[in-house]
């Protein structure tokens, strides 16, 4: 177990007393996740307006005693979805993050009846528990004692961050031994300092989480889940986190083997297919000339929107995409993968290709479970490479026997036969799609190789699914990667052929380093990707790969939504090393923009253009809802108050613009929010429709730049003057749906089925609008709103308002004011005389960076007040044009969220670009945390409190007087 604490285990209508003794020299408590407890029992410090007996639960001195209290009450047991045990934690709450960095935490399972035997003890289930964290020993309470202990050299302030599993590092942690036919239960905890993703994979062997198959589990700090695994080969293997950062390690105390640990499995029995196919493929690793940008560059250009590209694609153009006598420009040499028709290598089958929609990719590869791929593999190229799939347990080549594969090197002009075969726990299942997106790629040297360029896609099916006649009518395959080409094994040949003066090329040179990082899709930059044109009502598969990537990718779709685990959905999370399959119905006519929200990689190069062409005529019946919204600038005061360095910094009073919602078209009178809105802070007016419906937005802009309104999950209505069947393919375009000071424009969207919850789905589910004349600025100058999408029948026709369910709409959000449109402003008006702002000062910036909640912090937002025992709907927002996660955790209220299954949770993990939605049933009255629980976020102010209220002894208008 290492550094955790005793596992605590209950099932459902247990109660769980905790005698807690501090035997340390400072003060400590025990404070739990995803279960519910009175006030008593919390074991966290905040102001809840409780008694001195309410809190002596909140920190126990040392020598002191406590007892904890919690009632496992039905409504904190799994759901039908979920596994037999819940998997959460306890740790120490007196100052969350140095009490966690000082190393106090624990696992809590929670199991269904029947489930543990006498013992606590899951029946016929091995069970494991690990905690992947960053530990950043700088912040323990015992920081000083260990430096004077150990001899620890360095300045006091400088992070000390140890990346381990259970609190070991460099493949220290005892080997995990499993036993023959016995399932595992693997419970995992994802805790830390700093907001990094882990993305955990257990080479060899399958996983099943939430019923579907896995290849790696990803986990943001403070996440929690659990996985099965059927051990399926007698070896050791190797468990890691293949996030590159983690694995090359960034602090010197650290090196890249990190995460390794050594397994031993037993060997089970697993099923067979019938009549199993051998796939036979002959490939080569070949050297190229790849051009990132050929013959689209110049019309490319030209057709930039001015509101947003046009400066970054000419800085790009100028800095990266024309050679100069120290830049490489456009062209690099790489090596790619390559198919042939047969051993003797002569006839090409397939080879990457500049006018195909899959680039610079190797040959797709199909197989089903049950079948084996033989791949005879020949290195044509000038180093060593070889060929390694990604999710596949069962693998060897011919010359090295079943060990060390992935390490084995091809020599230049060597042979070597793969065989792999395609087992149960690799293939999807009943819940997954019917073919799962892996990759194949070059493992000799991962980051290296792939930055060259090997990298492949593998397709990998339930049985008879290849033989299957289902409609799908074409499949696309997408590779989102950055090429850093610094790190390719060919930087210095580029150099020497391209660069005009290759003598002056300076390779430390930062402006040099950032002119060869290639925001790509499938090798293709600024919207050069060919032939991804579609039919109206194609159904198309989208197989997305994402390579060595160090953060996570959300992908928004323009214009359409897709089906993923029983949701519609229109932003695709990809986490590093990973695949995803998105099955998109294309109902929407228009050429649309495919790009990460990440501003910073779509501005740099990583977006495509795909066409919906016009195939049907066929109208539905919509009905029209009007809304008249207008954009106003004003004074906000950020939550709580701030240190003042006079003349250093701005405080917390900024200009902003705003949504503001009107009752007609006049524009003359706002529409008051009433003490159900008051919760909305920063955040426009509810847009709220039921499917089928038509939403109609009359915007003016009576600020003093050019803004827009763009909705997600919702389709456009094509204007009348582009009713023409060749116009239709130029639409939308983004200049016409800029509103200029004084200026008014009409939105119509129509809620289609795929803008709707589904039948597995909650009654509502959120999505966003927000301005995009320039996404990044615009929202952190304060635009963006909730847009509410129902099932039919489910709102009240007077107000709009779900009957029974309260709602609430948080934006978790960290605005920084340096992006804001009204910085210069801002400084003119709140920099106190006399103002020595300096707006590049790091200090500066990090002074305008405020961690909201609907633009509050610390806090200080109102209206979270909700009934005891009543339905409470909450629908989360993350638009973070970078990717920032937050984990978003309510004190004594854990919740339920819906995929294909309910899934009882106690942190929900909100990705950049997402939007959630889940329920819960208070059932604790009392004044309750809600916070984001990543410490740089949580400490920073995104917090806010919620009340709980008895509705038999107040009303909710008592209760809102008294709170106010």
């Amino acid at each position: 177990m290492g550094i955790l604490g005793p596992t605590i285990r209950a099932e459902v209508n247990d109660k769980v007393i905790i005698h807690f003794k501090n035997l340390a020299s400072r003060p400590y408590s025990i404070h739990p996740y995803g279960i519910s407890y009175w006030k008593m029992s919390e074991g966290a410090s905040y102001n809840d307006h409780t008694s001195a007996s309410e809190k002596e639960d909140d920190v126990v001195k040392p020598k002191g005693e406590y007892v904890y209290v919690w009632e496992i009450t039905d409504n904190l047991g799994p759901l039908d979805g979920d596994s037999r045990c819940l998997t959460s934690a306890y740790s120490s709450h007196v100052d969350q993050v140095r009490d966690f960095n000082s190393g106090l935490i624990g696992a809590i399972l929670i199991c269904k009846h029947g489930t543990l035997n006498s013992l606590g003890k899951q029946v016929n289930q091995q069970e494991f528990v690990l905690l992947f964290s960053v530990i950043d020993e700088s912040k323990s309470w015992y920081l000083e004692t260990d430096r004077i202990k150990y001899k620890i050299p360095g300045p006091r302030k400088s992070k000390r961050l140890m990346y381990s599993i259970n609190g070991y590092i460099n493949s220290s942690l005892p080997d995990l031994n499993l036993c023959k036919n016995r399932d595992v239960s693997w419970h995992l905890i994802a805790m830390g300092s700093v907001p990094n993703l882990f993305s955990i994979y257990f080479s060899g062997n399958g996983l099943l989480l939430r019923g579907h198959r896995v290849v790696s589990i990803e986990l943001a700090p403070t996440a929690f889940t659990t996985a099965e695994m059927s051990p399926s080969s007698k070896s050791k293997w190797l468990l890691s986190c293949q996030n590159p950062e983690h694995q090359q390690g960034r602090v010197a105390d650290n090196d890249k083997d990190n995460f390794n640990i050594q397994m031993k499995y037993m060997m089970r029995t697993m099923s067979t297919k019938q009549r199993p196919i051998e796939w036979i493929h002959y490939i080569t690793a070949e050297e190229c000339d790849w051009d990132y940008n050929s013959i689209f560059l110049k019309k490319r250009l030209k057709n930039l929107e001015p509101s947003e590209y046009s400066l970054s694609a000419f800085r790009l153009r100028s800095q990266k995409l024309e050679r100069n006598p120290n830049r490489i420009g456009k062209e690099y040499k790489k090596a790619v993968y390559v198919e042939y028709t047969d051993n003797t290598f002569t006839i090409v089958k397939y080879k990457p290709n500049p006018k195909s929609s899959k680039g610079i990719l190797g040959p797709v590869l199909r197989g089903e479970v049950g079948d084996r791929f033989k791949i005879v593999f020949k290195n044509l190229a000038s180093r060593p490479y070889n060929l390694n799939p990604h999710g596949l347990t069962k693998i060897k080549v011919e010359t090295a026997g079943d060990h060390h594969v992935m390490n084995h090197s091809v020599q230049p002009n060597e042979v070597v036969t793969y065989f792999w075969n395609v087992t149960e726990s690799d293939g999807p299942t009943q819940s997954d799609p019917g073919c799962q997106t892996h990759f194949y790629f070059s493992s000799v040297d991962v980051v290296r190789d792939m930055a060259s360029g090997l990298i492949g896609p593998m397709l990998i099916c339930r049985k008879e699914m290849l033989n299957m006649n289902i409609k799908i009518d074409r499949s696309k395959y997408l590779l989102l990667s950055l090429f850093d080409e610094n790190k390719s094994w060919y930087i210095n040949e580029n150099i020497q052929k391209y660069c005009e003066e290759p003598s002056s090329v300076n390779t430390k040179d930062p402006e040099f380093y950032q002119s060869n990082l290639m925001y790509s899709i499938n090798g293709f930059v600024n919207e050069s990707a060919p032939n991804l044109d579609f039919c109206l009502k194609e159904d198309i598969f989208w197989h997305v790969i994402v390579g060595a990537q160090n953060d996570i990718l959300s992908l928004y779709f323009h214009g359409q939504t897709f089906k993923r685990d029983g949701i519609y959905e229109d932003v695709l999370t990809l986490f590093p090393f990973s695949g995803e399959t998105i099955r998109m119905d294309m109902d929407n006519i228009g050429q649309w923009l495919l790009k990460p929200l990440n501003y910073q990689y779509q501005s740099r190069g990583m977006r495509a253009k795909f066409t919906v062409r016009n195939c049907d005529n066929e109208e539905e019946n919509y009905e029209n809802l009007v809304n008249f919204i207008n954009t106003e600038e004003e004074d906000l005061v950020i939550g709580f108050r701030v240190q003042q360095l006079r003349g250093q910094r701005l405080g917390n009073k900024f200009k902003k613009v705003v949504f503001q919602q009107y009752m007609d078209n006049t524009f003359r009178q706002p529409v008051i929010r009433g003490e159900f809105e008051e919760h909305l802070g920063i955040l426009g007016p509810v847009i709220i429709a039921e499917v089928n419906e038509i939403i109609v937005v009359k915007f003016k802009n009576m600020a003093s730049k050019p803004f827009s309104i763009h909705a997600h999950g919702v389709s456009r209505d094509i204007p009348e003057e582009y009713m023409d069947e060749e116009e239709k393919v130029i639409w939308p375009r983004k200049e016409e749906d800029i509103a200029y000071p004084n200026e008014t424009k009409m939105y119509i969207w129509h809620v289609t089925k795929g803008s709707a919850p589904t039948n597995k789905d909650f009654d509502c589910r959120a999505w966003t609008y927000y301005s995009d004349v320039n996404p990044e600025r615009d929202i952190h100058s304060g635009l963006i709103g909730p847009l509410i999408v129902c099932k039919a029948g489910t709102l009240n026709k007077v107000s709009d308002m779900t009957p029974k369910v309260q709602e609430f709409s948080l934006l978790f959000l960290t605005f920084d004011e340096n992006k804001s449109w009204y910085l210069e402003d801002n400084i003119q008006i709140f920099c106190k005389t006399p103002c020595h702002i300096r707006p590049e000062s790091p200090t500066f910036r990090a002074s305008n960076r405020f961690h909201t909640i609907n633009g509050y912090v610390a806090e200080t937002l109102p209206g979270l007040v909700m009934a005891q025992y009543r339905l409470v709907r909450w629908y989360l927002i993350n638009m973070a044009m970078s990717a920032e996660i937050y984990s978003v955790h309510f004190h004594s209220q854990p919740f339920a969220m819906r995929r294909t299954k309910e899934h009882r949770m106690g942190v929900y993990t909100l990705f950049p670009g997402s939007f959630g939605t889940i329920e819960m049933y208070p059932t604790k009255v009392g004044y309750w945390l809600l916070d984001c629980e990543t410490s740089v976020h949580q400490q920073a102010g995104m917090r806010a409190i919620s009340l709980v209220y008895n509705p038999r002894m107040y009303s909710f208008s008592q209760i809102h007087n008294l709170n106010s």
